[in-house]
């Protein structure tokens, strides 16, 4: 994996995160593998690694593990394969955690759309944090010339995007400081993919309503023109009131 750069400047050079292990079986179509986080002055010890960069690791090993599958099945060297789905649910919280544990798990596999279910733990305790499903890939052959010349901005910076957009509209429109909000899950749906040094790319949020869950819903859409690119369907759970009994 090569240099990472992520909004907020959580997670920014090699120093760091390792370089990750990934073991791929070919009998059971799996991938399994760890991630190191290194204590620094960028992520102190007390503090866990940014959630978003998590979900954009899951976004790159389960697509990583999709389009082995297309070459084993296809043994095609010139494909390219877009995620069309993310969806990641929180588990339980780890603060702090610096090793992670992922396991790829092929749900469903049709003609063009393979589907993985990764569960994320914290590698010291086995605590289930995350789980992600993804929908991959939407798969074409392309000259090399064609490959050449694609150059997308990462799916998982796309939603980082959507999802900082969305926390700072939860703390404009409901006053609430996000320290004390709780992310549920997040469904990110791409679109159409959007090139690198792209003009003209904004984001419409609008809030949804309140649940009985004390369940809060922005939808971000990201937009350039009139088509949109990039969808994030967030679900924050908000905090109690305190009781004046």
């Amino acid at each position: 994996m090569g240099l990472i750069h992520f909004v907020k400047g959580r997670i920014v050079d090699d120093r760091i995160i390792d370089p990750p292990d990934y073991y791929f079986s070919l009998s059971t179509r799996q991938t399994i593998g760890f991630w190191a986080f290194n204590t620094s002055d960028k992520l102190p010890s007390t503090e866990s690694a940014q959630e978003t960069t998590l979900f954009t690791l899951l976004d790159d090993v389960t697509a990583d593990l999709a389009l082995r599958l297309v070459f084993i099945s296809a043994n095609a060297k010139d494909f390219i394969a877009f995620t069309m789905s993310l969806n990641v649910t929180r588990k339980g919280s780890s603060p702090a955690v610096k090793l992670f544990y992922f396991e790829n798990q092929i749900i469903k596999i049709s003609e063009r759309i393979i589907v993985i279910e990764c569960p994320l733990y914290d590698a010291e305790t086995a605590k289930l944090v995350l789980v992600a499903q993804i929908d991959t890939p939407d798969v074409q052959t392309l000259s090399s010339t064609d490959l050449r010349g694609l150059v997308f901005i990462h799916g998982g910076v796309l939603a980082t995007v959507l999802n900082n957009a969305s926390t700072l509209l939860l703390t404009k429109v409901a006053g609430i400081d996000i320290a004390h909000v709780n992310t549920v899950a997040r469904d990110v749906r791409y679109l159409k993919g959007i090139y690198l040094n792209s003009k003209g790319v904004v984001i419409d949020a609008v809030v949804e309503e309140a649940n009985d869950k004390d369940e809060l819903v922005i939808f971000p859409k990201l937009m350039k023109g009139a088509d949109v690119h990039t969808t994030l369907r967030i679900t924050f759970t908000l905090p109690k009131p305190d009781s004046k009994l």
